[in-house]
């Protein structure tokens, strides 16, 4: 009897994947680490969740890129969040990691209601950071340098951890990308930026009572040195989280119709795109075959 081309298991009445194009990537979670999203009931040990079916042409580059992306986000991106992505470069070019971390920031609208619609208006967006704020973070070595921009539909497939100030921070950001996925389909879902979504004040180790980076914009010099007192303590431990996430590592089931391709073991977060589109390129070089 002939064989498949791809699996000699397989009689060759089934379509070589080759040509079918279509791979699903299921996430089974990591006993060691909870994913960094919100606070929730459920472990990341628990979770198994079937992640978007997804149809791709094979590119000509294959792999997995593992350098982090995280995005920090506040109302108007002109004092926290700003301030928030300098520290947190500077703890990462302290530690030697420049070159494994995407870093930046952005607001939501900055007030304004209708920020993340067609059309919408977004308050400071092109403006530099607050001259107040930059001030105080001079004071402690640190310089701002980011230009305010609103969340975009494409960050929430770029970035990895997105990192709110406030709790309004965190409602705004799955507010739009709620609305975001019913006009694109090809956007995550809400649930996905949910579990990539955190609070920064999740990560203090020294003000663990902190539920907040609160806006300084209406107050005095104190405000702004309580955003700073905050975001140095948070920004050391999600470089710590961080981590600790690649050290524990995530699995990961590559499937067909076919049946079972490969079980991955990946740092989490990892684009699932780009798992499926690597497989395939191994798919065309016969160097992947379908397990069982």
């Amino acid at each position: 009897m002939l064989t498949h081309p791809i699996n000699p298991r397989l009689p060759s009445q089934a379509r070589p994947l080759r040509q079918q194009n279509l791979l699903t990537v299921r996430y089974l979670g990591s006993s060691a680490a909870e994913p960094a999203g919100l606070r929730s009931s459920t472990s990341a040990g628990s979770a198994r969740r079937q992640m978007a079916t997804r149809t791709q042409a094979a590119s000509g580059q294959g792999g997995i890129n593992n350098k982090r992306s995280v995005l920090f986000v506040c109302l108007g991106n002109i004092c926290r969040s700003p301030t928030a992505e300098a520290m947190f470069r500077s703890v990462v070019e302290k530690a030697g990691l420049a070159n494994q971390f995407d870093i930046d920031s952005c607001g939501t609208g900055g007030g304004s209601s209708n920020w993340y619609l067609p059309g919408g208006f977004s308050y400071h967006e092109g403006d530099e950071s607050d001259s107040r704020m930059t001030a105080a973070a001079v004071k402690r070595g640190v310089r701002l340098t980011s230009t305010s921009r609103p969340l975009q539909p494409s960050d929430l497939k770029r970035f990895d951890y997105i990192i709110g100030m406030d709790p309004r921070n965190v409602r705004d950001i799955l507010k739009a990308a709620s609305y975001w996925a019913e006009q694109d389909q090809q956007l995550p879902r809400l649930d996905e930026v949910r579990s990539k979504t955190s609070l920064m004040t999740r990560y203090c180790s020294k003000a663990k009572a902190a539920d907040e980076v609160p806006d300084p914009y209406y107050g005095g010099p104190a405000g702004f040195d309580l955003v700073l007192d905050l975001l140095d303590d948070a920004a050391t431990g999600l470089l710590m989280h961080i981590q600790q996430e690649q050290q524990a590592g995530v699995r990961y089931i590559i499937s067909s119709d076919l049946g079972d391709l490969v079980t991955l073991s990946l740092y989490k977060p990892i684009c699932e795109d780009e798992i499926i589109c690597g497989c395939q390129q191994r798919l065309a070089e016969g160097s992947l075959s379908i397990a069982g």
